[in-house]
């Protein structure tokens, strides 16, 4: 009986032995990282001396932007809000709001909320006011970026739902009143990394723009763009072929291009691009120094609104900024806030009329 009980400490000290050598390897590894980063001033300290571009004028836009905000307002915590930026008057409509996209008319905003101490996650439908109209499916999966289809009766997502495979997502298309929930893409068309815009749709509705690590593996892999033809059979063809791959593609509202992030041979940060879907032209956009997030055109496809960083790594705040599409006028839309030594994070904003 002794020698049983001996076998098991000796087994338990030894699995203790290996739990503690991966630990201290694992430390070394980020001693070693940091430790070079540091002392060969060469990563943070030359990352924040060239990120303090001054944007500093602001610029009123016409319409509506609804964003995603940690603004911390007095008597209210920093959970993730949906504000609404109207004619230059900002307003606070809901809390725990991880995305938001406007309807094609403007009247209801599509929203990926979290309830609060729970793993579950909900596609809700507010109006234009940010008042709760329905939510329309509720899960423990994952879930991500809902937005209208071009008649507003449809919401497109992505989700891990009933998926066979860990980490990876597929499309699913649900009927705003909750109704007909339908997977789109089969586990041979899974894919890590989806991204889908807040406006999908190319505009005669057969087609929907997405962004996808395509593939089981992320080995050697890129995010690029994607095309879907909206059937029973969906045709996927692959829109770009970037050496970095290319981020939050946003297609402009007439669907003749798709703005994305992507870095190009000299860049320090990733910059907007825009491509013709057509001919498959790219012109670059921005040239500010500092990374950028996620995106959307003005109603007029004139003008581009995304997220900006401006304060090093790690990330202390973002800020909305515009900019003309020929690469002109570049300003902010909103300056960050600074409550008690905490700056606002502003994120995923979308545009209507």
């Amino acid at each position: 009986m002794l020698g049983i009980y001996g076998e098991s400490i000796l087994n338990h000290k030894q699995k203790l032995t290996t739990i503690l050598r991966y630990l201290l390897s694992a430390l070394c590894i980020l001693f070693l990282f940091f430790g070079n980063a540091f002392a060969q001033n060469s990563f943070l300290d030359k990352i924040k001396g060239t990120l303090r571009m001054e944007i500093n004028k602001v610029t009123p836009v016409k319409g509506k932007i609804l964003f995603i905000s940690d603004r911390i307002e007095e008597g209210k915590d920093s959970s993730r809000k949906l504000y609404l930026l109207n004619q230059g008057k900002l307003k606070r409509l809901r809390e725990n709001v991880i995305s938001a996209r406007w309807s094609p008319d403007g009247e209801y905003i599509v929203c990926k909320t979290v309830i609060p101490y729970s793993n579950y996650k909900t596609i809700t439908i507010l109006d234009k006011e940010g008042s709760f109209v329905r939510e329309i499916l509720k899960t423990k999966d994952t879930l991500s970026y809902p937005a209208f289809s071009l008649d507003g009766n449809k919401i497109v997502f992505a989700s891990n739902m009933g998926m066979h495979v860990d980490l990876v997502e597929s499309l699913f298309l649900i009927n705003r009143d909750g109704t007909g929930l339908k997977r789109i893409l089969d586990d041979s068309h899974a894919g890590h990394t989806l991204y889908i815009g807040p406006s999908p749709f190319t505009p005669e509705g057969q087609n929907l723009i997405f962004g996808w690590v395509k593939g089981m593996s992320l080995i050697g892999k890129k995010l690029h763009i994607y095309s879907i033809a909206n059937g029973d059979d969906p045709q996927i063809i692959q829109l770009t072929n970037g050496v970095s791959g290319e981020q939050y593609p946003t297609l402009s509202p007439d669907g003749c291009f798709i703005a994305f992030l992507t870095f190009n041979s000299g860049d320090k940060f990733n910059q907007i691009y825009v491509q013709e879907v057509k001919s498959g032209k790219i012109m670059r956009v921005t040239e500010s120094n500092f990374p950028k997030g996620a995106m959307c055109w003005s109603p007029d496809g004139k003008q581009i609104c995304y997220t900006g960083f401006r304060q090093g790594l790690p990330f202390a705040y973002s800020e909305l900024f515009v900019i003309n599409v020929d690469g002109s006028d570049e300003s902010l839309v909103l300056p960050a806030t600074n409550v008690g030594k905490v700056w606002s994070t502003d994120s995923y904003p979308d545009w209507t009329e």
